[in-house]
Formats: C-alpha cells, sequence, structure tokens
C-alpha cells in the first residue's frame, strides 16, 4: 500500500499527499479500501488538500477538455463577454480579466477604478453549473458551440462522478456508511471553472 501514498507537495511544514485513488475505485478488499481512504481523510485533515492519481478520469478526456478550454479563451471578447457571468445564485457564465479583485470596497466607482486599473487578476474564467437547472441555465457559445458544450459537460459529469467516489471514501475513512454522502453530492450541485 506505501507505493500508493506519496508526497506531491512538501514544502515548510505542508505535505500534500499524492494517492493513487484506483485502489479505492477498484478493490473489493476492505483493507485496500479503507486504507485509501484512511489516507484521503488524512490528507484533508492536516493539509487540507491531496492530489489523485488514477482517479477514473481518462488522460485523453483531460486533455480534449483542456484543449477546448484554451480554444474557448482564444475566441474574440465580445464573444466571452456575451456569455457573461450574470448572479452569485447561478454562478455561471463568463468572468472577464479583472472582474474578480479581492477589495473591501463598497463605492461602486471606487469598484469600477479598481477592475479597470491594470496588473491585477489576469485571469479569466467560465462557470459551467449542471445543465438544465431552472433558473440558473448555463451559457454556450453561439458560433461553433457544439463540441465545446458536448466536451464539458461529459468532463462536468466525469468530475460529478469522481467527486461522488471522493466522498465515498471520505465516507469510509471517517467509518460510516460508505454511500452516506451520495444525497448531499449525487445531483451534482458544483461548478467547473
Amino acid at each position: 500500500m506505501s507505493s500508493s501514498i506519496t508526497t506531491a507537495v512538501s514544502h515548510d511544514s505542508l505535505h500534500i499527499p499524492l494517492i493513487d485513488f484506483s485502489t479505492f475505485l477498484s478493490s473489493t478488499d476492505h483493507q485496500e479500501k479503507l486504507a485509501v481512504a484512511r489516507a484521503i481523510l488524512d490528507g484533508f485533515q492536516t493539509a487540507g488538500f491531496i492530489y489523485l492519481r488514477n482517479h477514473g478520469i481518462a488522460k485523453p478526456v483531460v486533455q480534449k477538455t483542456f484543449q477546448e478550454s484554451a480554444n474557448f479563451f482564444k475566441r474574440p471578447l465580445s464573444q466571452k463577454d456575451a456569455l457573461a457571468w450574470t448572479t452569485p445564485e447561478a454562478n455561471r457564465g463568463y468572468v472577464a480579466q479583472g472582474r474578480e479583485k479581492v477589495t473591501d470596497a463598497t463605492d461602486p466607482e471606487e469598484i469600477e477604478q479598481l477592475r479597470a486599473a491594470e496588473g491585477e487578476d489576469l485571469k479569466e474564467s467560465l462557470e459551467i453549473g449542471r445543465e438544465g437547472e431552472e433558473g440558473h441555465p448555463n451559457s454556450w457559445p453561439e458560433v461553433d458551440g457544439e463540441e465545446f458544450k458536448t466536451t464539458m459537460l461529459d468532463f462536468f459529469d466525469k468530475c460529478k462522478d469522481l467527486h461522488v467516489q471522493v466522498m465515498r471514501a471520505i465516507a469510509v475513512g471517517l467509518g460510516i456508511e460508505e454511500t452516506w454522502f451520495d444525497g448531499y453530492c449525487d445531483k451534482g450541485d458544483n461548478t467547473l471553472r
């Protein structure tokens, strides 16, 4: 089992484990699954983070998703802005560079000046949630967007399924029924960013 758990990051007393998740996903041996589950739980309890390898999402799927993402961000700003993020409740849509600068300012003019300033918050993102959620539609490109939509929704579903499996591992690590968290996370109320 020791080969299933290594350290991905070790710096300044922070140790983030790299855990081979394939044993939890495929083993029928309870003790093997329990060892992986405890490693996951320990990683979350100590570092607050873990890295998973052999998590069940095929590398070509990840590569295709990242390529579609890169293609999306090469689009003209006008196409991306047409998909602009709208409300915190929906948490979906395009977020332009400068939109998410951290401040405790409350004056709208001051906030706009901060957004317009260069040198900070160079990221841009697209938030995608569960498809078909009433009142909170995803935003998809109208021009050549079908492949992007299909790829992102497929990846969203694969990540949702992985989320359920990680929560099952946490349950096993806690010594409770493996499916205890299913009803809290199997719907897919997550955000793919």
